[in-house]
C-alpha cells in the first residue's frame, strides 16, 4: 500500500486550475522562499500518512463537480514532486478513476521523475519566480537552469506559468518583461500573476518563527494592471488570480 504525507485536502477550490477542484497538499519541499504562505508544509517529517487509495476516495467523492465544471484534482505542496513515488502512484490513481489531473509545483525533481509522470498530468502551473540565475538561487534555492530544462520536458500547451509578486524581489518592469518573453521563447502562451498577501503571517507567529515578510503590505490586484497589459502586449494570455 503506498502513502502519501500530507498537511491538507480542500475540497471546492477555484484558483488552483480550472472548474472546481480538490487541493492535496503534499508536504515538504526542499525550497526556502522566504514569502512562503505555508511555511508548515516546509519539513518533510511535518503532515501526516495517508493512503493513496484514501486521499483518492475522498477526492472522488466530489467528481460530479468536477465532471460538470472542467475540474479536477490538484495537486500542491510543498513542493508536490519531493513525493514522486506517491505523487505518481496519486495521479495514476486519478486518471484510472475518470478525473482531470493538475500540479502546483516549481518543477523540482529529477528529469525521471517528470517523465515518469507526463502521461498522467493534464495541467502543469509552474512557478516562474524569477529569471534572474543568481537572484533565484540566493532567495529560493532554485537552480534557473534546472528549471528551465525541466520545463522543456513538458507539452507548453499543457502549462500554465503562475508567478508570485514579490515586492523587493521581482517587481521591476524589466523583470517582468524576462519573465513573459521567457514564457514566449518556450512556447507557453498563459500566466497568471498573483499578488503577495500576508495570509501565512499567523502560521508564522504559531509556529514561533519570524515571517520575513511581516513588515510588507499585501498588494492590491489593481497595482498589477499594468503588467497585465504589458504581458498582453508580447503575446502572453495573462491574468491576474
Amino acid at each position: 500500500m503506498i502513502e502519501a504525507r500530507i498537511f491538507n485536502l480542500e475540497r471546492f477550490a477555484l484558483d488552483d486550475g480550472p472548474g472546481i477542484r480538490t487541493i492535496v497538499f503534499l508536504q515538504g519541499c526542499p525550497l526556502h522562499c522566504p514569502w512562503c504562505s505555508n511555511p508548515e508544509s516546509q519539513p518533510f517529517a511535518g503532515g501526516y500518512m495517508r493512503s493513496v487509495s484514501d486521499i483518492m476516495d475522498e477526492v472522488e467523492r466530489d467528481k460530479g463537480y468536477y465532471d460538470a465544471s472542467g475540474g479536477g484534482v490538484t495537486f500542491s505542496g510543498g513542493e508536490c514532486l519531493a513525493q514522486p513515488q506517491a505523487l505518481l502512484a496519486l495521479v495514476k490513481e486519478a486518471k484510472s478513476r475518470g478525473i482531470q489531473t493538475a500540479l502546483e509545483t516549481t518543477v523540482s525533481a529529477s528529469q525521471d521523475t517528470i517523465l515518469k509522470l507526463l502521461p498522467y498530468v493534464d495541467l502543469w502551473l509552474i512557478d516562474i519566480k524569477h529569471t534572474d540565475a543568481e537572484s533565484l538561487k540566493k532567495t529560493t534555492g532554485l537552480d534557473f537552469e534546472f528549471y528551465s530544462r525541466n520545463i522543456d520536458l513538458i507539452d507548453p500547451e499543457k502549462i500554465v506559468l503562475r508567478r508570485p509578486c514579490i515586492p523587493g524581489f521581482n517587481m521591476e518592469t524589466k523583470q517582468f518583461e524576462d519573465a513573459f518573453n521567457f514564457a514566449l521563447n518556450k512556447g507557453i502562451r498563459r500566466m497568471d500573476l498573483i499578488p503577495f498577501h500576508t495570509l501565512g503571517a499567523e502560521k508564522y507567529r504559531r509556529m514561533g518563527k519570524e515571517y520575513p515578510y511581516g513588515h510588507v503590505p499585501s498588494l492590491d490586484k489593481k497595482t498589477l494592471e499594468s503588467f497585465k497589459d504589458l504581458g498582453i502586449s508580447i503575446g502572453i494570455d495573462t491574468r491576474i488570480l
